[in-house]
């Protein structure tokens, strides 16, 4: 393709004035119809005629969109419980005075010390850019921003940032000399999310549940 033709331009160029979307191109009615479609698990061949009959269509996507939306929650439930869990073994730093705490809270816990016990430490409150100074992103919060540059940037110290919380993670624990034979636990999984029983479980909650009820034999038996 010809780097004069019009298709190699819309493709390749940059905008003069504005900028593309970063979610993808602007779909047609259809196209978005389709992916509507396709996330609800409908059939695209046969929708037209399904959607004729008005009320089992109605109550078609009433239930595929519930189940849709429960299985969204279930996902963001999941993702949320191994964060938390990855985030338990994180220890924070004052870089001043090494006061510490540990666990997901921790680093706000940490940066309130800095802020209320070392304020002549910090560099004076100025107005600042809610532009990143690695990337062309734009935040609408300074929140926004300072979530941008710890995960994006993660590496990158600017001179106006002042005190954060260094982060620690803690080691693992090791076994007492002498005990690793006469132990009375139960044997552990190698899923962190799987009893010993062999049941596996989506969640830690649903794992603690099933420990603490009948369901299982061999955690009730010890």
């Amino acid at each position: 393709m010809a780097e004069t033709s019009l298709p190699h331009q819309i493709a390749f160029c940059e905008l003069e004035h504005g900028k593309r979307p970063q979610c993808g191109p602007k779909k047609r009615w259809i196209d978005a119809v389709k992916n509507d479609l396709t996330s609800l698990k409908i059939d695209l061949n046969t929708w037209r005629d399904a959607a004729s009959d008005r009320a089992s269509w109605r109550e078609k996507i009433h239930e595929t969109t519930k189940r849709r939306h429960e299985d969204i929650q279930q996902q963001q439930i999941e993702k949320r419980a191994k964060r938390y869990e990855i985030e338990q073994d994180f220890t924070w730093t004052c870089p001043i005075c090494r006061f510490e705490r540990s666990g997901p809270r921790g680093r706000q816990y940490v940066q309130s010390h800095i802020t209320q016990a070392h304020k002549e430490a910090l560099p004076p409150s100025t107005e600042k850019s809610l532009k990143c100074m690695k990337c062309d992103f734009e935040a609408n919060t300074g929140s926004g921003l300072s979530s941008h540059m710890r995960w994006k940037h993660p590496d990158f110290v600017s001179a106006t940032a002042g005190l954060k919380p260094v982060r620690s993670i803690r080691p693992c624990r090791s076994p007492t000399p002498g005990t690793s034979g006469s132990s009375s636990q139960p044997p552990q999984s190698p899923n962190p999310l799987q009893c010993v029983c062999g049941r596996s479980f989506k969640t830690k909650a649903g794992l603690g549940s099933h420990k603490r009820g009948q369901q299982c034999t061999i955690m009730s038996r010890n």
